[in-house]
């Protein structure tokens, strides 16, 4: 038979029969009563009658739909993504490796063979899909009814419809659709990362990783139950979501949602200033991550400010330490009582911290920080030249630029810390310290009793008449700047100072020092160690420890070689004196009895 162009139907009752059709012939069908091999170019085949006889497509390479009668019948199909039509569960489907993405379409329950990617239970009746043999992924739909499913090993998706379903999934990473309150999901431990999406509120069940709240509709998540870690998503309305007491992340969505996190380590999403988060005393470390405006909650630990809008944190109503951390934008910050950290990001932002002990990060020279009175210890870290605001005790600069700190302003004690480049450090007229870093700095104290840290050789101390008491701290060779009172050496290295021209003290340190008269009448303790007492031209010195521990310190008076002669050694009730013949002097506290030798006294 040979049918020609059009949509052709032949009629076969025997297998020997021939039918011929061409490439392009239309759409045509063959209805055949005995056991029938199609031919090419056939769309469409119909086993008819009553008898147990087979269709064979395994010779095609286009599509074509199989239909069996009522008897038991054997249907090949071949390589390409084929659809199964099962209404027995006795029915047997073989689906090779390879073979396309192949459907089974069954509308009565049906244990799912190899190599199958998606099972849909069709009718209206409670029917089951089991592809628990399977080690691939399937895609399982459920009907209108009552279904039970249960996944194989592989990456599953189950959508059991709108009945009150059952579903399992087994050991891979599952998907489970659920569109019933009643629905259960069924999840072993360590069955793989798995997933909920869901169009109605529902609890979840345990060993279940994500949550997503589907649809439209004001639809609430409750994971309380669960011990383990949870993802919850909302969706565009009102949504309540409910963690459980793992470390879980929550995004309300776009809607003003409610999000209460439980007893671990929890991440809040909010996207709108009116979303409420609920975090229980005790509840862990919790942060929230918003793109929007927001006040902190009681017992959040983190306020991070997400996007590039200018918007604020604002944690004043919180007695518990919080840290807060702005966006790129322009942002206000605002701690409450404890001891916060407020962190503004790249923006010229406005920080204040209430009345604890707080840390303020500085990026930007035009940031604002707002301090009050007796607002705590407080400091900033500054990675920018910046001008202390009032109320603040430390300022620390920070990164490797060489940028400045400026606390002029201030009539309150403050201590600045350079960074390791070359910085300049102005102190108030409080007692300041003064730390320059590992750079070449310049630090002016101004009038309060203030303590300078220099480290490097090449450091610059300025101290103003009548700026105070005034101390320097040295781990390197340095000369007492005039102006200030005391110099003192620290550490263990040997080290050198001179003395001013304002009187100034100096103290050696454990090392074998050199320690020099300046021009003004200067106070010398050279300490343990071998020390050298050197005095010159205009000096006037007193050394208070000369050979007070047993060890070979001597007098130095090389600068007056040609006057040795007439110098004259006087004792005095307190010690010994030395007048050099040009009027200079250096007594040594407590020492009755001393040896001149060529420049050298002993």
């Amino acid at each position: 038979m040979t049918g020609g162009a059009g949509n052709d139907t032949y009629f076969v009752d025997s297998s020997q029969d021939v039918v011929v059709e061409l490439a392009g012939g239309g759409s045509d069908t063959i209805r055949a009563s005995a056991s029938y091999v199609v031919p090419a170019n056939i769309e469409t085949l119909y086993l008819t009658g009553t008898n147990a006889i087979d269709g064979d497509a395994r010779s095609l390479t286009t599509a074509i739909t199989v239909y069996g009668n009522g008897a038991p019948n054997q249907i090949w199909g071949g390589a390409g993504n084929d659809t199964y039509f099962v209404d027995s569960s006795q029915d047997v489907v073989v689906e090779l490796a390879g073979g396309g993405s192949d459907t089974l379409r069954a509308s009565a329950s049906y244990v799912v063979p190899a190599n199958i990617e998606t099972l849909y239970l069709t009718g209206t009746n409670a029917i089951d899909g089991d592809a628990r043999g399977l080690a691939t992924a399937i895609t399982i739909y459920g009907n209108g009814a009552a279904n039970q499913l249960w996944g194989g090993a592989g990456n599953d998706t189950l959508d059991g419809g709108a009945g009150d379903d059952t579903m399992t999934g087994g050991t891979g990473d599952d998907t489970y659709i659920v569109d019933s309150s009643q629905d259960i999901v069924v999840e072993l431990a360590g069955g793989g990362n798995d997933t909920l999406k869901t169009s109605v509120s529902y609890v979840v069940p345990a060993s279940i990783e994500t949550l997503y709240l589907t649809g439209s509709a004001a639809i609430d998540g409750d994971a309380r139950s669960l011990t383990t870690a949870i993802t919850v998503y909302g969706n565009g309305a009102n949504n309540q979501i409910w963690g459980g007491s793992g470390n879980d992340y929550i995004n309300g969505g776009a809607g003003d949602d409610t999000m209460t996190g439980g007893a671990g380590d929890d991440t809040y999403i909010v996207n709108s200033s009116q979303d409420v988060v609920v975090e229980l005393t005790g509840g862990g470390n919790d942060n929230i991550q918003s793109s929007a405006s927001y006040v902190v909650p009681a017992n959040i630990e983190t306020l991070y400010l997400t996007g590039s809008a200018a918007i604020d944190g604002d944690a004043r109503g919180l007695t518990t330490n919080v840290g807060l951390f702005g966006n790129s934008a322009n942002n206000q910050l605002w701690g409450g009582s404890g001891n916060d950290y407020i962190n503004g990001g790249a923006g010229d932002d406005t920080m204040t911290g209430g009345a604890g002990d707080d840390t303020y990060i500085v990026i930007s020279s035009q940031d604002v920080v707002v301090e009050l009175t007796v607002g705590g210890n407080d400091n900033i870290q500054s990675s920018a030249s910046y001008v202390v605001p009032a109320n603040i005790e430390t300022l620390y600069l920070t990164g490797s630029a060489a940028i400045d700190g400026d606390a002029r302003g201030l009539t309150t004690n403050v201590g600045l810390n350079g960074n390791s480049a070359s910085n300049q450090l102005w102190g108030g007229s409080g007692n300041d310290t003064l730390n320059g870093g590992a750079g070449a700095d310049i630090m002016t104290g101004g009038a309060g009793n203030d303590y300078y840290v220099v480290d490097n050789v090449q450091d610059v101390v300025v101290e103003l008449a009548g700026g105070g008491s005034d101390m320097v701290s040295t781990s390197v060779s340095f000369a007492a700047p005039d102006e200030v009172e005391t110099l003192s050496m620290s550490g263990s290295a040997n080290l050198w100072s001179r003395g001013n021209a304002t009187g100034g003290s100096v103290y050696g340190n454990s090392g074998n020092n050199i320690l020099e008269s300046g021009t003004g009448n200067n106070w010398l303790t050279g300490g343990r160690g071998t020390d050298t007492f050197v005095l010159n031209a205009g000096g006037h010195a007193s050394v208070a420890d000369f050979r007070a521990y047993g060890e070979a310190d001597r007098v130095d008076l090389s600068a007056f070689h040609d006057q040795i002669a007439s110098l004259a050694v006087t004792t005095l009730p307190a010690g010994t004196q030395l007048t050099m013949g040009s009027g200079e002097t250096l007594f040594l506290l407590g020492m009755f009895s001393v040896t001149v030798s060529g420049d050298y006294v002993y």
